[in-house]
């Protein structure tokens, strides 16, 4: 979950979204399988931190994407 959120805050490059988001190409720039990271993005959904439509990423709570990536302190 950390690797991920930091990787969706360096792909949003201080923005709330990333366009062309491709769980596959995603995964193996983390070294994950696309499964672990479509879960981890399920489940970051569900705690209401991003939602995703199609290959857009969409980041609703920044600060606590943040935290939980290890960047910045509660």
């Amino acid at each position: 979950t950390v690797r991920v959120a930091r990787y969706l805050l360096q792909r949003s490059q201080g923005k709330n979204y990333i366009e062309n988001f491709q769980t596959t190409l995603s995964a193996r720039e983390l070294g994950l399988t696309p499964e672990a990271v479509s879960r981890t993005l399920r489940h970051l959904k569900e705690a209401g931190l991003i939602e995703k439509k199609g290959r857009v990423v969409k980041i609703l709570n920044p600060k606590q994407l943040k935290v939980l990536a290890g960047l910045e302190s509660v």
